[in-house]
């Protein structure tokens, strides 16, 4: 692994002034958009009550000196396991000895930051496999982009000048309600590509012909769509190792996911996906991270250890809708 020191130091750096390249925090959606759950087992199962047993209508009239109609439902069941994640940063005695001497590199405050962020891509990396693969095959229902004539399950893609995505989204929050009891979707998850071909759509602008240079605003694309809010999936990573040249691109690829996540776990929870945060792992927080410095003395170095247990779900398929393949 490569050390961020390299094998000499300046002979003045600047103390006011370093590089590095690194993503805000709030460009990772993961732990933002999922429904929380925090849970003190690592594994276990979890109740699972049936839709159509609690939507069909029992009642009947009541007679005279008869008892009243029966109903009910039949239990199922799922599980979770949070499994632990986890990555860490080897610091060399000589290299504390060094920024010591320089007074500033904070090497266990670099060390922590790094395996943060790690941590943090892994999460919405496994977001997107979890809830907006390529391939689809999650959701009980999804559309895939097409730029000829749509068929049935698909729709014509958004930056082709005759596509109509307030149509398509619109119609699909309906439905989508219809299928999860009611509860329109509150959030629309788009990567940046997809996000700027729908604020030049031609659907769009239409609605807000005063806009100026032909673009609409995050608050009139929202309404325009007719959904809560919007999210722009601004995460990166680079898919090159270590040594070749770099290749950073965005996580997530110009799909789009239409979703209900209920901003709170509990009891009967309806919610798209959910987030198992294993809170009693031993020294870890209450959202199931763990931060450690541990002495590696057989390397002469101090060890900065960031770990995660966590496990993602689809906790109800009706409850979100992928539209695959929005652009050209």
């Amino acid at each position: 692994m490569a050390n961020p020191l390299g094998t000499e130091f300046l002979s003045i750096p600047l103390r006011s002034f370093s590089v590095a390249q690194m993503q805000s925090s709030t460009s990772f959606v993961a732990r933002r958009i999922l429904t929380k759950i925090p849970v003190t087992q690592q594994s276990a199962p979890y109740y699972v009550y049936p839709t159509g047993d609690w939507m069909r209508v029992e009642v009947q009239p009541l007679g005279r000196g008869s008892e009243s109609a029966g109903g009910g439902w039949h239990l199922s069941d799922d599980n979770y396991n949070a499994k632990v994640y986890s990555i860490h940063k080897d610091n060399d005695s000589q290299d504390y000895a060094n920024a010591n001497a320089a007074g500033i590199l904070n090497l266990d405050q670099d060390a922590t930051a790094y395996v943060t962020e790690q941590l943090q891509m892994f999460e919405d990396i496994r977001f997107r496999d979890t809830f907006m693969p390529d391939a689809g095959g999650v959701w009980t229902v999804e559309f895939t982009g097409t730029s000829a004539v749509p068929g049935a399950g698909e729709f014509l893609q958004w930056n082709d000048p005759d596509s109509t995505p307030v149509d398509d989204i619109g119609n699909e929050i309906i439905a989508l309600a219809k299928r999860n009891l009611g509860r329109r979707p509150n959030v629309l998850l788009l990567n940046p590509d997809t996000y700027q071909a729908l604020r030049r759509n031609q659907q769009i602008i239409d609605l807000y012909s005063f806009a100026t240079g032909g673009l609409v605003t995050d608050q009139q694309l929202a309404a325009a769509l007719g959904v809560e809010r919007i999210e722009v999936l601004w995460s990166m990573t680079n898919n090159a190792k270590e040594g070749l040249t770099d290749d950073v691109d965005l996580i997530f690829s110009d799909n789009a996911l239409l979703a209900y996540f209920s901003p709170t776990g509990g009891p009967k929870t309806n919610t798209a996906g959910g987030l198992f945060t294993w809170t009693e792992m031993d020294g870890g927080s209450a959202i199931g991270t763990r931060i450690d410095r541990i002495p590696a003395p057989l390397i002469h170095s101090i060890r900065i250890e960031g770990m995660a247990a966590w496990d993602m779900k689809v906790i109800n398929a009706a409850a979100a809708t992928l539209f695959i393949d929005c652009l050209v």
